[in-house]
């Protein structure tokens, strides 16, 4: 659509164009270079790709290309030749080098010199660019698993590519073989930190705030009726400390078949002055009950690890039959159920997963026509809505949902990151909207019939996934 006559444009944009009719520029008079809104303007004003890519190309751009705004730039027009310049004039200075992990399993975490640098995807990929030409100490972990370190030199303007194959903790706890335990005990094993060990590992259950230690109540049978969050408390004691020490505890849950159903990262610390002992405990499940997590009646099992050693082990019963689960949205068509799990911010809740199709606007809520089955004649962008419930908060809060898009043939074929906030206002909920496809039908994205599905994390913990059908 043409912009309406009075319409005043950027003067990068104006620049844009006189360079496209203008002699070779000099090296001293080359432009700024483009901004990521004055690519939409161009897009807009529907100036043509190939001068789009000679822009580009002769004036660099300002920003890093990312799967989100390959998706904005969609929907403003932008063809394939486009998106490729774009990409390339993003990637990093010849003076850098690009270091790329591939990590098994994947979902773990990646260490240059001792610095958190990110987590690898679900199929075990970590992309780490811009980084100094020199060798770097690569270490990966994951709870369950021994750590791997190896050292890795990273040329200028060169990828480095490590393979990063994790083994797993042995002995390995599996379904069922964890010991029943009471209140007071646990397995335990040497806690790999200077002049500390475990005492004991207990269970409690509360709604959103963590009762004081004085009014928990230990036990290790849980009704599913009324199960809410499910902590595990582990008890320290240390000898002489002369200053603070900081450790990350890391916690794998295990459901009664034996399938892993939450990782978690638990910074801690102690401190001298702690007179020789410290509890430490982190959670999981929802604020209110029924809980969608515990409705399978079984043996739970908690594992903890500190720096890769698997430090203690206890488990707990959630008993009665199973109850109805947080509500979730009715779908049609042979699909699997939707999934959803705690999402890792303090008072909120996942509430519902939908899904409707629409083209480049999105409906408002009364108009959206919720579904799990699509054509793919007339499937253009298919998008998810996640509705959250939360307590109290005391001022905004904003977080990153990150979505993985699957094909019929389990493959990746897009990645995108929605941010997200709430804020003390909203009266205890808010919805939060993101797609994927095309501006008109038939869209590319849907050409192959078959059962697709899509994965929604929130800081590195997998919250929800679904599928949905394309006939």
């Amino acid at each position: 659509m043409m912009k309406e006559a009075g319409v005043s444009f950027r003067p990068v944009a104006l620049l844009f164009l006189a360079l496209l009719v203008a002699l070779p520029a000099r090296p001293q008079d080359k432009p700024p270079a483009m901004s990521e809104s004055d690519v939409m303007q161009l897009l807009k004003i529907q100036v043509s790709s190939a001068q789009i890519v000679t822009g580009i190309k002769k004036m660099g751009i300002n920003f890093q290309m990312t799967s989100d705004r390959e998706r904005r730039f969609r929907r403003a027009g932008a063809a394939d030749e486009v998106i490729a310049a774009l990409k390339e004039a993003s990637k990093p200075e010849a003076t850098a080098g690009i270091l790329e992990v591939h990590t098994q399993p994947g979902e773990a975490q990646v260490y240059l010199n001792d610095e958190l640098r990110g987590m690898s995807s679900p199929e075990g990929r970590l992309v780490v660019s811009s980084l100094a030409p020199g060798t770097y100490t690569v270490r990966v972990s994951l709870p369950g698993y021994q750590s791997w370190q190896r050292s890795v030199t990273v040329s200028a303007g060169a990828t480095a590519n490590v393979l990063a194959p994790l083994a797993q903790s042995s002995p390995q706890a599996g379904p069922g073989t964890a010991p029943a335990i009471t209140t007071t005990s646990s397995t335990a094993s040497g806690i790999p930190i200077p002049d500390v060990k475990v005492d004991e590992v207990k269970f409690f259950e509360s709604g959103a705030d963590v009762p004081d230690v004085d009014k928990r109540t230990y036990q290790t049978v849980f009704p599913s009726a009324t199960a809410r969050q499910i902590y595990y408390e582990l008890n320290l004691s240390w000898g002489k400390i002369s200053s603070r020490i900081g450790f990350d505890l890391d916690s794998v849950w295990y459901d009664p078949a034996g399938n892993v159903i939450n990782r978690k990262t638990h910074p801690s610390h102690v401190e001298p002055d702690w007179n020789g002992g410290s509890v430490h405990a982190d959670n999981y499940g929802c604020n209110t009950a029924p809980c969608n997590d515990w409705t399978n009646p079984g043996t739970y099992t908690v594992e903890l690890y500190v720096k890769g050693v698997k430090v203690a082990t206890g488990a707990f019963q959630i008993a009665g039959s199973a109850t109805p689960s947080v509500t979730t949205p009715s779908v049609t068509g042979n699909l699997k159920t939707f999934t959803m799990s705690a999402i890792p911010l303090p008072n909120v809740s996942l509430h519902s997963l939908k899904l409707f199709e629409s083209g480049r606007v999105t409906p408002d809520e009364d108009k959206r026509v919720y579904q799990t089955v699509f054509s793919k004649e007339t499937a253009r962008y298919i998008n998810w809505e996640l509705y959250l419930n939360f307590g109290t908060i005391s001022a905004r809060t904003d977080w990153d949902i990150n979505t993985s898009w699957y094909g019929p043939d389990g493959t990746v074929f897009s990645r995108t990151i929605h941010h997200a906030y709430a804020m003390p206002d909203w009266n205890g909920g808010s919805m939060h909207v993101d797609g994927w496809g095309c501006d008109s039908a038939p869209c590319s994205a849907w050409s192959k019939p078959g059962t697709y599905s899509f994965e929604l994390y929130v800081r590195g913990v997998k919250i929800a996934s679904a599928s949905f059908q394309i006939q």
